[in-house]
């Protein structure tokens, strides 16, 4: 029964017709971004174009649709693409701001650490 998969009964449609479409639809109705979905789909253009939108896409067979190991395959993906986001997250993040340079050397602020003491989270990323 529909209503007892734990997903809301507006959710759940086949849409025909523009997977960008179909998406943006789910967006807007579930409040999810795109970067937080994970598609399956059995057509390769539908795949490509979830992925365009920065959804987690999976192209499954045809004649077997999606499978306990199809989603499973899904979730490892959708997991590994969260974790490289975040991963290169923190990679951009700025340790600390440029001190400005005046006669004498640098001047720190009050409230600006020094080299060294920045903790190892601020020096290293974890994978």
């Amino acid at each position: 029964d529909r209503r007892d998969s734990g997903i809301e009964e507006k959710l759940i449609e086949v849409y025909p017709g523009s997977k960008r479409m179909h998406l943006t639809r789910i967006a807007e109705l579930s409040g999810v971004q795109f970067s937080e979905m994970l598609f399956f789909d059995d057509l390769k253009h539908n795949i490509r174009t979830a992925r365009s939108l920065g959804v987690v896409g999976i192209q499954v067979p045809s004649l077997e649709g999606v499978s306990m190991k199809m989603f499973e395959a899904g979730l490892r993906e959708f997991r590994g693409q969260a974790k490289s986001k975040a991963s290169l997250a923190q990679w951009l993040r700025p340790i600390r701001p440029v001190p400005k340079i005046v006669e004498g050397g640098p001047v720190k602020s009050p409230t600006e650490p020094s080299r060294d003491t920045l903790s190892t989270q601020d020096a290293s990323v974890s994978a």
